[in-house]
């Protein structure tokens, strides 16, 4: 006999739910059954699979499942399934929201569990909580009260008006009536006002109290200025009668621009420099800076920049400049400051006399250092005639023979136990000296060479001759007849060369010339007692170059070597212990001045090192320090960094690695290897501060 069986729900299922039904066949091999649902009394029973999946319908209700066997159809098995009533739930989007007083709010309802999505709405507490009023089946505009508070509106199910949703509005106090505009206009300038209510813009009538002047305003609220400056009130009057003004001033309209870097990211051990412009001319170009946070950092004058020297803190700082002729007038930027990498270096034991810009250096055979000229620094301009003497023994400095003119930009080179040959450079912006002067350190006293050079020189350089004919003279190469490389064309680059021999303290001109005239080039003496000559810049053809050269003092001659990769101008020249020359950095026509080569006497070319500098670093200064690295010290990046840092480079690995940080940004610092007292194979590192500093002006690499 076939029976069947069939396994249902225990509990009520939720309508629109599914269960799946199971049966079983006993008296037949056959255990097949066709599934089915009887009605109890609703036509709309749900639905059953042929596998005996039941989906129950949207409706309440008991019915019965039921599976006939397929091998005697008069045999079939039922099961009871109840489905209980939809849950309605409403929702309001969005739930909270805030708006000004006298604002609206669109909202929205969804209702689920039922087929009826439509809403009413109503602010539960009247009138005075706001009112709303139903923008469709299930949207609503909320219009906020005058009063700033807390309140909710309510949606209402119409299936079940048992189920509601509340949302809670903030109202706060709005800003009212306005008119919004520049409150100066320049003459003749067409500027558009608007109207707002609570922040949002109204149509209104525009009219202006005062002396016309030439002034009108259109319908739209569109002021055109006259051309005579006058101040008027300007007044806006809305569809509600509400009425606004402002006070407008016709004149001359300041614009303040700051000069912005691409990169603002510089370590507490950097100094980030830039100039601003105000228009126009004629108006005042004083601006008042300010710095967020203040304890962020200080801004000072730096020549016709100015300059931020960040906190010992890392961080974001924004300065400010408020122009002095219009302070409604600003313009910022927010500079990133990171942790300067490495340790400090130490001071030297004794102060400076004078900070120096732009200055030179030379070591006597004693192993004293002579700085000489140069400016005080770079936020005025005091040219200096004196000189002043570290001692290494005592880490102390003390005053040297004042020089018989001002001289920046120029050369030094000591050419015995006690005197410095000093040539060329500048006052201020003048024509660049032919002369030279003899400090004798020991007799306390500057003398003039008795005669001039062949040309005008500053950013040269100048060689002692160490083999040939001329073994004890100086060579004096290359340079520039301006204060400058750039922006005048009648400032040439030579390449003419002179001889100064100290024994007749005259100057003789060379027989041959470099092959490229020059400035801001290297020259370093190989082991040969070969000149190499590197890179610069020609100011006849605004170029920098990246041919090198060598001079010859045995044959007399100059002769081209290989090139670098990249064109250089303001680097520094190295020679390693293995006879290579390391040329770091420099300005290369916009490419980045991280880069380093190195130069093989043996094969006369340049190789390019694997490693890079962390920053683009020009007019830096280097030292060959005691365990074969090369100290890269200070120098600028571009138009608006100065740098603190020391980064070494490793002639083994042939990287460059963080070294530490000075207690000031330099750029054309001097650096000189001390070779005798405590500090013997340290640096000293003097000068070239971007602001003016005396205290910590020099400092000792360790």
């Amino acid at each position: 006999v076939v029976a069947v069986t069939v396994a249902g729900p225990t509990a009520t299922i939720a309508s629109a739910s599914t269960y799946q039904f199971t049966s079983v066949v006993t008296g037949s091999q056959n255990t097949a059954v066709t599934w089915s649902v009887d009605a109890a009394g609703s036509a709309n029973v749900g639905a059953i699979s042929a596998g005996g999946l039941y989906t129950a319908p949207a409706a309440a209700g008991t019915f019965t499942v039921r599976a006939t066997s397929a091998a005697d159809a008069t045999k079939s098995g039922t099961a009871t399934v109840t489905v209980s009533a939809p849950l309605i739930v409403v929702s309001i989007v969005p739930n909270g929201a805030t708006v000004a007083s006298g604002g609206t709010v669109q909202l929205s309802a969804a209702v689920t569990g039922s087929s009826n999505g439509a809403v009413t709405w109503d602010v539960p507490s009247g009138a005075t909580a706001g009112s709303i009023v139903s923008t469709g089946l299930a949207n609503a505009l909320y219009t906020a009260p005058g009063t700033a508070g807390s309140y909710q509106v309510r949606a209402t199910s119409v299936a079940d008006n048992a189920k509601t949703a509340m949302a809670t509005i903030t109202v706060q106090q709005g800003s009212g009536f306005r008119v919004n505009g520049p409150s100066r206009v320049a003459p003749t300038i067409s500027t558009l006002f608007t109207a707002t209510f609570n922040d949002v813009a109204v149509i209104a009538v525009w009219s202006f109290d005062g002396p016309a002047n030439g002034c009108t305003v259109s319908s739209t609220g569109v002021f055109t200025a006259g051309a005579t400056p006058t101040t008027v009130t300007l007044r806006a009057t809305d569809a509600a009668q509400r009425t606004a003004t402002m006070l407008v001033s016709v004149a001359t309209q300041v614009t303040l621009a700051l000069q912005r870097p691409d990169n603002a990211t510089l370590s507490t051990a950097d100094m980030l420099t830039f100039y601003w412009s105000i228009s126009p001319t004629g108006v005042s170009t004083a601006v008042n800076w300010s710095v967020n946070p203040s304890n962020g950092g200080t801004t000072v004058p730096v020549d016709y920049f100015r300059g931020f020297v960040p906190s010992a803190t890392a961080g974001l700082v924004t300065l400010t400049a408020t122009s002095v002729a219009d302070p409604a007038v600003s313009a910022s930027f927010t500079a990133t400051v990171t942790a300067a990498a490495g340790p400090a270096f130490a001071a030297t034991t004794g102060n400076p006399l004078s900070s120096r810009y732009e200055h030179v250096a030379a070591t006597l055979p004693d192993g004293r250092v002579v700085l000489v000229g140069g400016q005080r620094s770079r936020a005025v301009y005091l040219p200096l005639l004196t000189t002043d003497v570290f001692t290494p023994t005592s880490g102390t400095f003390s005053s040297g023979p004042a020089l018989t003119v001002v001289r920046m930009q120029s050369e030094a080179i000591a050419v015995d136990a006690s005197r410095v040959l000093v040539t060329g450079g500048v006052e201020e912006y003048d024509q660049a000296y032919n002369t030279g002067e003899i400090v004798d350190v020991n007799s306390g006293s500057a003398t003039r060479v008795t005669n001039a050079m062949t040309a005008r020189r500053l950013f040269h350089q100048m060689v002692a001759v160490t083999t040939g004919p001329n073994t004890g003279k100086i060579a004096i190469m290359g340079g520039f007849n301006g204060p400058i490389p750039y922006g005048v064309p009648s400032w040439q680059s030579t390449a003419s060369v002179d001889l100064f021999d100290p024994v007749t303290n005259r100057f003789a001109a060379y027989s041959a010339s470099m092959k490229v005239a020059r400035g801001l080039f290297s020259a370093t003496t190989l082991q040969n007692g070969r000149i190499l000559i590197v890179g610069g810049y020609d100011a006849a053809v605004f170029n920098r170059l990246a041919s090198a050269e060598i001079f010859d003092p045995v044959s007399g001659t100059f002769t081209f070597t290989g090139s670098m990769a990249t064109a250089r101008s303001g680097h520094t020249a190295t020679r390693l212990a293995d006879g290579t020359v390391l040329v770091v950095g420099g300005s290369n026509d916009g490419l980045d001045g991280t880069t380093a080569e190195l130069y093989n006497p043996t094969s006369g070319l340049f190789e390019r090192v694997n490693g890079t500098m962390s920053v683009s670093r020009t007019h830096h200064a280097a030292a060959l320090m005691s365990d074969g690295r090369v100290a890269v010290i200070g120098g600028e990046s571009g138009e608006n960094w100065v740098r603190g840092s020391v980064e070494a480079y490793d002639p083994a690995a042939r990287t460059f690695s963080a070294l530490g940080h000075m207690a000031i940004a330099r750029r054309r610092p001097t650096a000189s290897l001390l070779t005798s007292g405590p500090n013997a194979g340290r640096i000293l590192v003097f000068g070239g501060g971007a602001e003016d500093k005396v205290i910590g002006a020099a400092e000792i690499i360790r």
